[in-house]
C-alpha cells in the first residue's frame, strides 16, 4: 500500500473516509500519508461513502464477497485497477475516473483543494489501487 500512497499527488492525498470495519485497525499506520487524517464514517451510513460504496460493488464483480485477495498476484490486482480506474461513469459525465483525476491534478498542480474560493462540489476519485478484474 506505502507505493501507492507515496506515488500519488499531495493533493489526492488530503483525507480518507472509511467505514467502521476491522479492516482499517491498523490505520494509525497510514495517518501520515494524508495532510487532514484518516475519518470514520458513523455506522449504518452508507451514504456519506457513496464512491466507496459503489466501487465495491463494482469490485464484487471481480473479488466476490469474501474473497482472499492474497490469492492473487499482484499483476491481477494491478490489472483490476488498471480496468476501473478507466472505466467510463454516468457520474462522472461519461469520463473516468483516470481520466478526471489527469484533469484536476493538471489544473491545480501545486495547490490544495482548500486553496481555492470555490472547491469542487463533487471531487473525482482518486486514482489509488482498486483492486482489478480476473
Amino acid at each position: 500500500m506505502l507505493p501507492v500512497l507515496t506515488g500519488l499527488p499531495d493533493l489526492a492525498r488530503q483525507t480518507l473516509t472509511w467505514d467502521q470495519g476491522s479492516e482499517m485497525a491498523c490505520h494509525h499506520l497510514l495517518e501520515e500519508y494524508f495532510a487532514d487524517g484518516i475519518f470514520f464514517a458513523p455506522p449504518a451510513s452508507p451514504w456519506l461513502r457513496g464512491t466507496n460504496e459503489n466501487t465495491n460493488g463494482l469490485l464484487r464483480q471481480y473479488f466476490p464477497k469474501g474473497s482472499d485477495l492474497r490469492t492473487y498476484s499482484l499483476a491481477d490486482l494491478r490489472a483490476v485497477e488498471q480496468r476501473l480506474n478507466n472505466r467510463p461513469r454516468k457520474r462522472l459525465t461519461w469520463r473516468s475516473p483516470a481520466r478526471v483525476m489527469d484533469a484536476e491534478m493538471a489544473g491545480r498542480a501545486g495547490q490544495r483543494c482548500d486553496d481555492h474560493a470555490n472547491p469542487p462540489r463533487n471531487p473525482p476519485a482518486a486514482r489509488a489501487s482498486v483492486f482489478a478484474r480476473r
